[in-house]
């Protein structure tokens, strides 16, 4: 091969090296082009998903911030998992610490009274088997030790297989609410035509002021007049009063509701004695033990109010009467609803020797007050 053939071969092998280089730059330029573009794309998808997530981020600000002005918690329940799970909200509502972590199911009887936690689980049962939502007002025990009321409103979530896997719900605190109905029922209570002064009902074993040596009140007042007295609240409270001497004798005892009238006869019968004297000296007079030794007699020895328990289950508030600076005599009254509690109305009626089932009846019979 001569010199000419030689050169020839190397100016091919360089054109075609060059033509090479010039698809190779256009391959370059094309890809450069495409990354660019990508790159572009990712730059306008990352924009878009940090706009996302700040919308994300504000509705969820925004639904916090509804939820603490609503005072509405919400909550889930991932049932395969059992795993709850509560917006901080429903953590304040309920007075416990996010930090600690939701309460499960299993311990809900910690945060609800017994006949809350039995309505609420009847009504749970229900979603979980028929998928349908319940809403029932409950009574809640916060972590202060405190009371509130909630409505509480959950939904059912269901596979593809119609199971439910998953229920979610709210619980809204309504305990303002409540005080405001409450107070309204007061009112419309008090507005309420009320029943005539009651007439004074004499028991079988007399009237007790027969016995009343002191009679400093008895005779100053009168017995027409503290009747009338006594009378005048017992028409709106129909529970019962005395009104006693300062040695204790009886100056006014009436007893107005069926509740005060059975327990005090019963407890009567107890002292095993015709001697009304020796029946009130015997301790076994439970009724006239409230009325006087819980709560008169101490009112006039600590001269100011008093307000105790009695053994009938009720409450009796009592003050000192006084006379130029002297304490004379006091007053009482017993208020609030006879108990309803199963183990309440046992213990009273072995205390009283009297039957579960009367109790029972005349507790649901007594209207109960504001």
């Amino acid at each position: 091969m001569g010199e000419k053939d030689q050169f020839m071969d190397e100016l091919n092998h360089l054109r075609n090296k060059v033509i090479d280089l010039e698809r190779e730059n256009r391959l370059f330029k094309e890809t450069e082009k495409k990354l660019k573009a990508a790159s572009q794309q990712l730059d306008a998808s990352n924009e878009q998903l940090l706009a996302s997530e700040q919308q994300l981020k504000s509705k969820q600000e925004a639904l916090i911030r509804t939820q603490k002005i609503a005072h509405v918690g919400s909550w889930d329940w991932d049932i395969g998992s059992d795993t709850v799970t509560w917006s901080d909200e429903l953590f304040h509502i309920f007075r416990l610490n996010p930090e600690n972590g939701a309460i499960s199911y299993a311990d809900h009887t910690k945060i609800y009274r017994p006949d809350c936690m039995q309505r609420l689980d009847t009504a749970v049962q229900h979603t979980l088997k028929a998928g349908e939502p319940y809403e029932i007002d409950l009574e809640i025990l916060r972590g202060d030790g405190t009371n509130a009321f909630c409505t509480a409103r959950g939904y059912a979530k269901k596979d593809e297989k119609g199971k439910v896997i998953w229920l979610y719900g709210s619980f809204q605190d309504i305990t303002e609410r409540k005080k405001a109905e409450d107070a309204l029922k007061k009112i419309e209570w008090l507005l309420q035509p009320k029943k005539e002064k009651p007439e004074v009902w004499i028991p079988d074993y007399g009237d007790l002021t027969i016995i009343n040596q002191n009679r400093t009140i008895l005779d100053s007042v009168g017995k027409e007049a503290l009747n009338g007295i006594v009378g005048d609240y017992l028409s709106l409270l129909e529970t019962s009063a005395a009104v006693y001497e300062k040695n204790g004798d009886y100056a006014v005892g009436i007893f107005s509701s069926k509740w005060c009238q059975y327990l005090d006869c019963s407890s009567r019968t107890l002292c095993k004695s015709k001697d009304n004297k020796k029946a009130l000296e015997s301790g076994k007079w439970l009724c006239h033990e409230s009325c006087w030794t819980d709560a008169s007699s101490q009112s006039i020895q600590m001269n100011k109010a008093v307000d105790s328990e009695c053994n009938g289950g009720l409450r009796i508030y009592a003050i000192p009467i006084r006379a130029n600076n002297e304490v004379i005599g006091s007053i009482n009254f017993g208020y609030g609803n006879p108990p309803t509690d199963e183990d309440k109305l046992i213990e009273i009626a072995t205390n009283y020797n009297v039957s579960v089932d009367t109790l029972k009846d005349l507790a649901q019979s007594y209207e109960t007050r504001p």
